[in-house]
């Protein structure tokens, strides 16, 4: 950087990705004597930005974005087009995607003339619309819980056929979904095909734990299964003896084991907290606390928390006619 003394001059250079030490001394020794010399870095020209256009908050885009998709963010950058200013979140497969500068994703429309415009520079790969992304998983995780629901309702085993027939009749899930579901439960190994049925697996017993912390997890729940033959006798003795071990090997009394059937048979949230060790028990046992009255403190603790499940369950709206059906 040198300054011209034969005219006046009004300079203003912009590093987006900064300077390097030489230039940055130049500029403080000019700018001691010249006040119309500006140097721009890419942090202040950032700044100006979010004060002119509103920009969102990147730890709140950042959340955003994580809760739509598991895809690792790289990097996020800023761009200009038709006076206004967008988000490129840019993944590490080579992918990106587009929100306006709140932090909102765009319209069909504008989103693939900027996308085509940043394209055509071969800048960031391809684009992406991870909210329809999002909305196509749930789709999936729907329709494989509607299977699951569907074999537990008619106590472990259902034709094809009348599996298809049975939600085209309630809902607007195709068949090819269903068929689609039946495949991805396969080779998860929940299910196996015998001729022209599906049916719980033989070998379910092992995998009863992944099977119910799939179909209870929080996107969806088939509140219809819950309560039927087959998902009640699922929660038996054996059954508390590997949440014991889920909960670092706790042994519970035959009264809190009574309880504990009772609150994960009547509540879903009950039943699914139970399949995951509890962070505040494990605390304990990772500091070697593990005497008598310590013990007896996690497990009362433990029921507690089911307990609170269970109420949360029955306040729940979306339970109203579940727990109606079992008062009468």
């Amino acid at each position: 950087m040198e300054e011209s003394s034969k005219e006046e001059v009004y300079g203003c250079f912009i590093a987006l990705s900064g300077v390097n030490g030489n230039v940055k001394g130049n500029y403080e020794e000019i700018r001691k004597n010249r006040s119309n010399i500006i140097l721009v870095t890419g942090e202040s020209l950032n700044e100006a930005v979010t004060q002119m256009y509103n920009l969102g908050n990147l730890n709140d885009i950042n959340e955003k974005i994580k809760r739509l998709t598991n895809k690792m963010i790289r990097m996020m950058e800023i761009c200009y087009y038709d006076n206004d200013v967008y988000w490129i979140v840019v993944f590490n497969n080579d992918e990106y995607t587009l929100l306006n500068s709140l932090g909102d994703f765009l319209s069909e429309e504008t989103a693939l003339i900027i996308s085509s415009l940043i394209e055509s520079s071969n800048a960031y790969g391809k684009y992406v619309d991870i909210m329809k992304e999002n909305q196509a998983a749930l789709r999936f995780l729907y329709t494989k819980k509607a299977v699951l629901s569907g074999i537990m309702i008619n106590n472990g085993c259902m034709k094809i056929e009348e599996l298809i027939e049975f939600y085209f009749g309630i809902s607007d899930i195709s068949s090819e979904e269903i068929l689609h579901s039946i495949n991805e439960l396969l080779r998860l190994g929940f299910i196996e095909c015998k001729g022209s049925n599906v049916c719980i697996a033989n070998d379910f017993d092992d995998l009863i734990i992944d099977f119910f912390r799939f179909f209870l997890s929080e996107d969806f729940i088939f509140i219809q299964a819950v309560g039927c033959e087959f998902y009640d006798s699922c929660i038996n003795d054996d059954l508390i003896n590997r949440l014991e071990e889920i909960q670092y090997g706790m042994r519970f009394s035959s009264e809190e084991r009574s309880a504990i059937k009772k609150l994960i048979k009547l509540s879903p949230s009950a039943f699914s907290r139970s399949l995951y060790p509890e962070e505040t028990i494990s605390g304990y046992y990772r500091q070697g606390l593990n005497d008598s009255k310590i013990e007896e403190h996690n497990r009362k603790y433990f029921v507690k928390l089911l307990y609170d499940n269970f109420i949360g369950d029955f306040r729940n709206q979306s339970y109203i006619n579940y727990f109606m059906k079992l008062e009468r």
